[in-house]
């Protein structure tokens, strides 16, 4: 993390011993010590192409070198730093006669320093606000003395922004303190310090910068100096603790921190660093044994004191957490490194510790609280040989955490001369990946190791300055990612120093922005931040801050909003890398410069695409996926998760589009000025073109469509244009079509469980079919027509056509499957069923209008394979019906049994009056042929036929006899249905009895039918009716007429019908307005008015004067067949009918009508006697 330095503030862990000792380093193989010619040569060569001296001051380009690869390993890649090392200090390296004698201190604060012998190299290894180039000073040392060489530790800088002054103090090993109070502006002024300033035989361990209260050095033999620089002097003071707090001290700690006499005891390291308190610090002191935490007051010079606040005995805390459960050795501690790292400022402690007598391990001890002595152990694969049993030997190794700001320790670095181990605590929720390179096999040597703005920086002799590429390097593009962190800031970060654009990639401009957007107040940065941890793989920052912002307990409605729009930004973000775009927009997003990433269009869409996949994996892997709910999208909300869905097939489309449009540069060009036009995007700046502005939105790719259709249009109405040239218009047209929409469409087929959301109840319209202004389905749909109308018709051969035949299917496809896909949605609701059946409505007939052209232009293969895929089944049996095979219908009912197939097609016959067709479609298929049985049940006028196709002879009898019954409309049909009946009865498979039985029984059927067609042609005349077209009447009716006043000329037989018809009249129809007795009496009244009684003489025989009457007429054909009896009504009930009631006045009347009666009922006696 990257924190502006306040007026004359040190680095914060300046006081780190970062260096290795070179007292204990292990010298290079003999093998590799050559001569110094051979060397030389060796070392210029690694180091070619760096930058020239001047003079003492060695000045960098600020360009980026080269970014080249030194060692590969499994999880880890070293290569060179982004900036170059001085010449100055290539060349002292070149020319040194040892590398021992060589140390160096890499400082997070971009400043460092490499000391030769006497030469003390102080340069930036990145620019500041003051610095604008990166400068390299060399200072002179004093000649060391007893052979003690001095070292980097020796060293501290400081500096002051606000005077632009880099200040430097040197404290040899002899105690000869020199201070160079800006080595900006001058390198001979120097201020000296005596040595008998100092305690005698003691040797400076290592300077610590307090700010603004001077420096404390710290002795190997425990004692703490507070250091006053002026402009012409120094002033130093031995630090003591108060005498009323000693005795709370062990006298053991106090006597060895404060006097020479502990010679077994000797501090390891050193760290100091200021707390919340103003002129107070923390000094954690690493002994051989045990660890110290100090707290000092340096607010007064004159009472600057020291106090212990805790001490921890590293053997006994350790030892037991490091021994193994089956080894009965003791456990040796070496405490070899301690720092403060992570945004809790956990004490980070690296040991060394052995329970054989030859192997080293190592362990990462992070303690959250000192008092407590709660430790977090990380082991460490990695294992040294060596004697342990010396007592001189001791683990050189030195610790780097990559990133000490951040949130959790993810990242550290164990590094001696020979040998760096890197370790990645968490990546990709693998634990503690490492790798182990071993720079000695080369002849190489590390010299000094550190961390800058959340980066590693290393230096060594053959190499230079090297980093790690892969432990935080953003997996991200990295154009990509500068160009996120700038578009996210709506204002530049004021503490940041312009100059640093200059570089590209700067950690310290990465990392602060990162840190903004994690601070913000706006939801959708802090995501941003997370994943940009993740992609850099801080798995746990990233998951510590999205657990932070969005705590899973809770429901966090802004959850889907901010996923929304990150998931919009990198779709429609500026590309960082091309110098135009830095002069045409605005604030933040305009400050990055000079990325070394692609400036060609397809190149920053793949970057787009492949950043888009890296946020969806963010979603998964920290947890938010499965909480994703819905988001306000268009008219109304949808599912979150198809939103994420769109966005990635609009990045398909987009690069897909852009592979086309050279190929159809002109009409692709024109619809590209339309959208920005409609846009209101007309202005130009640095050299963009349409093309950069349009493909940079790739969230609006849509909109082209519908102005593709436009300029398609307008290009065709050139009257000039030969048919060629119209053919190459529509076709490609099409082509841009299908490389855009068919690509989305093939994506989210591919995709389909991934962005799977079954507990959405929402309808899904695909953008590829349903947004913008005009919905896409529209414009497919108008291509098409375009294609049919004028395309086909301007194709001059078979290649052509068939080209835009193919054109016509894709189309076809992808509107049908956003129908489908929208169905499939709305299906998962009963509150939007009407929505379904609306939908369904809209797809049914627009797969009509699509696929019924290819029919009329005889493309029937392609027009089933549309239809069989759609479920059109009017189309398949057209294609059917032209192609004139029922073998493939057969095979359709078969394919589409459970989609109703078969069913439709019974229909489709029935409805086209096409029966033959129906009843002989099945005939080769048994199992389609009980489907048509089954379903012609319900249409029983035709399931006689197929029942007597199928020798199925007594379902044909019933079928027959039961349409009989139900006919009403035509008596001839009904005796037709009768007719067959009874010979299908004939033909059936029945016990004779049944068959006898049925026969009866359609014979009693056919005299009633008989009745009605023997109707008097008066009566037929009446009725406006013929034999042949009157409807079925019942046996009342055939009464009425028969015995009605439309029979005028009714006689005898009429009458005799009449009272045959009451056989077919039951007392249990309810229908019947009279009962069969009353309707006997009716007759009888009727026959008697037929005639006029009172004209009848008395004087003569009455039966002679009564035989013209119809009533006597009636009696006696009655007799004569054989149905007076069960006719001849009673006399008083006769006489007692309304409709006698004017004749029974008549004596006369009763007399004759009593006298036949009797005379009829004495004949009946007579004949049964």
């Amino acid at each position: 993390m990257f924190t502006p330095s306040r007026k004359r503030t040190g680095p914060s862990s300046s006081g780190r011993r970062s260096n290795i000792s070179l007292n204990t380093t292990p010298r290079l193989n003999s093998s590799l010590r050559t001569s110094g010619t051979s060397r030389t040569s060796l070392l210029r060569k690694s180091f070619a192409g760096r930058s020239p001296a001047v003079g003492n001051t060695s000045l960098i380009s600020s360009s980026s070198p080269t970014v080249t690869s030194v060692f590969n390993a499994n999880h880890h890649n070293i290569e060179s730093y982004p900036s170059s090392l001085p010449v100055l200090i290539t060349e002292a390296i070149t020319q040194a006669d040892d590398f021992s004698d060589i140390s160096a201190s890499l400082g997070e604060n971009g400043w460092s320093t490499v000391v030769i012998k006497q030469q003390l190299f102080v340069w930036a290894h990145k620019p500041s606000g003051y610095v604008k180039t990166t400068v390299c000073k060399e200072l002179r040392l004093p000649a060391p003395e007893d052979d003690v060489m001095h070292t980097s530790n020796n060293v501290c800088l400081d500096m002051d922004e606000d005077s632009a002054a880099v200040s430097v103090l040197v404290v040899t090993n002899n105690f000869h303190v020199q201070h160079w109070p800006n080595i900006l502006t001058s390198t001979s002024n120097c201020n000296e310090l005596k040595q008998e300033s100092f305690v005698e035989n003691e040797t400076c361990f290592n300077i610590s910068s307090i700010q603004p209260y001077g420096y404390l050095v710290t002795t190997t033999t425990g004692a703490v100096y507070q250091l006053h620089t002026t402009k012409s002097h120094l002033i130093c003071h031995q630090l003591h603790t108060p005498k009323s707090l000693m005795s709370g001290i062990s006298r053991r700690v106090s006597s060895f921190f404060f006097t020479p006499s502990q010679e077994s005891v000797k501090i390891i390291q050193s760290f100091t660093k200021p707390t919340k308190i103003a002129g107070e610090f923390e000094m954690l002191i690493l002994t051989s044994n045990s660890l110290q935490q100090w707290k000092v007051s340096a607010g007064n010079s004159e009472q600057a004191t020291m106090q212990m606040v805790n001490e921890m005995d590293m053997q006994a805390v350790l030892a037991p957490k490091l021994k193994t459960n089956n080894s009965s050795s003791s456990v040796k501690i070496w405490p070899l490194d301690v720092m403060r790292a992570s945004r809790k400022n956990h004490v980070t402690c690296l040991v060394g510790f052995s329970q054989s007598e030859s192997t080293v391990n190592f362990a990462l001890c992070v303690f959250s609280d000192l008092s407590k002595q709660d430790v977090d152990i990380v082991m460490i694969e990695h294992s040294s040989v060596a004697e342990v049993s010396d007592p001189h030997y001791y683990p050189s190794y030195k610790l780097v955490v990559e990133d000490p700001s951040s949130r959790f320790i993810d990242h550290i670095a164990l590094w001696c001369g020979e040998t760096l181990i890197l370790k990645s605590l968490t990546v990709d929720g693998r634990n503690k990946m490492e790798d182990t390179i071993p720079f000695s096999n080369s002849g190489d040597k590390l010299v000094g190791a550190g961390q800058c703005d959340g980066r590693y920086i290393f230096l060594s002799i053959f190499n230079a300055l090297l980093t790690c590429s892969s432990s935080l390097q953003s997996k991200l593009p990295p154009t990509l990612e500068d160009s996120i962190l700038n578009s996210s800031l709506s204002s530049p970060l004021p503490s940041l120093d312009n100059s640093l654009n200059s570089i590209p990639g700067t950690p310290v401009m990465t990392q602060a922005r990162m840190e903004h957007l994690e601070t913000s107040g706006n939801t959708a940065q802090k995501l941003q931040a997370a994943f940009l941890y993740f992609c850099r793989n801080n798995i746990r920052q990233a998951q510590s801050l999205v657990d932070e912002v969005f705590p899973e307990e809770k429901s966090n409605h802004l959850l889907d909003g901010a996923v929304a729009v990150v998931s919009t930004d990198l779709l429609d973000d500026y590309p960082a890398s091309d110098p135009r775009w830095a002069e045409s927009v605005s604030g933040a997003a305009s400050e990055y410069r000079g990325s070394a990433g692609s400036v060609i269009l397809i190149h920053q869409l793949q970057d787009k695409q492949n950043a888009h996949s890296m946020f969806l994996k963010f979603l998964s892997e920290v947890g938010i996926w499965h909480r994703l709910s819905t988001i306000s999208h268009g008219q109304g909300r949808n599912s979150t998760r198809w939103l994420l869905s769109e966005h990635s097939e609009k990045l398909c489309a987009a690069n897909n589009l852009l592979q086309k449009h050279s190929s159809h540069q002109g009409i692709v060009d024109a619809a590209v000025r339309k959208v920005l036009d409609a846009r209101g995007t007309t202005a130009t700046h640095g050299g963009l073109t349409a093309k950069d502005y349009f493909y940079r939105e790739v969230s609006k790719i849509e909109e082209i469509l519908e102005y593709l259709i436009e300029a398609e249009v307008k290009s065709l109405s050139n009257s000039s244009l030969s048919s060629h040239e119209r053919f190459s218009i529509i076709l490609g047209v099409n082509s841009v079509f299908e490389a855009m929409l068919l690509s989305a469409l093939n994506y989210r087929r591919t995709k389909a469980l991934t962005f799977e959301d079954s507990a959405s109840k929402k309808e899904f319209i695909p953008w590829t079919v349903g947004s913008g202004r005009v919905s896409v389905r529209t414009i497919i749909s108008e291509q098409h027509k375009l294609t049919i109308e004028i395309g086909i018709p301007n194709a001059n051969d078979n290649q052509q056509r068939s080209a835009l035949y193919q054109s016509l299917v894709v189309l076809t496809d992808l509107v049908m499957e956003g129908y489908k896909e929208q169905l499939e949605s709305l299906s998962k609701s009963e509150e939007l069923s009407s929505k379904w059946a609306e939908v369904k409505s809209q797809h049914d007939r627009h797969r009509s209008l699509l696929i019924k052209p290819l029919i009329e232009i005889g493309q029937l293969d392609k027009s089933a394979i549309l239809a069989e895929k759609y479920e059109d089944f009017d189309i398949l049996i057209q294609v059917c019906e032209q192609s004139g095979g029922n073998e493939r219908l057969l095979a359709y009912m078969k394919k589409f049994m459970d989609q109703g197939f078969s069913e439709f097609l019974f229909k489709w016959y029935i409805e086209r009056k096409e029966y033959e067709k129906l009843l002989s479609c099945c005939e080769n298929s048994p199992i389609q042929n009980q489907q048509l049985t089954k379903f012609l049940n319900s249409h029983p006028k035709l399931s006689w036929m197929h029942q007597l196709q199928s020798d199925n002879y007594t379902s044909a009898q019933d079928t027959l006899q039961h349409l009989a019954s139900l006919e009403e409309d035509l008596c001839a049909a009904k005796k037709t249905y009768l007719s067959l009946g009874k010979l299908a009865a004939v033909f059936s498979d029945q016990p004779e009895t049944k068959i006898k039985e049925k026969i009866e029984d359609f014979s009693q059927e056919q005299e009633l039918v008989q009745y009605q067609e023997t109707l008097p042609a008066v009566v037929l005349e009446s009725m406006q009716t013929t034999i042949d077209t009157m409807p079925v009447y019942p046996p009342t009716k055939l009464i009425q007429l028969y015995i009605g006043d439309v029979n005028q000329n009714a006689n005898e037989v009429d009458f005799k019908k009449a009272f045959e018809l009451l056989r077919y009249l039951s007392d249990t129809d309810e229908e019947m307005e009279y009962d069969v007795e009353k309707w006997k009496l009716i007759v009888w009244c009727r026959a008697i008015l037929k005639d006029r009684w009172a004209d009848i003489d008395l004087s003569v025989d009455p039966f002679e004067s009564c035989s013209h009457t119809v009533l006597f007429k009636t009696l006696q054909l009655a007799h004569t067949s054989g149905l007076l009896g069960e006719i001849v009504p009673e006399v008083d009930e006769l006489l007692s009918c309304d409709e006698l009631k004017e004749l029974r006045k008549s004596s006369k009347f009763e007399y004759l009508l009593r006298a036949s009666f009797e005379r009829i009922q004495r004949t009946l006696l007579a004949a049964s006697s």
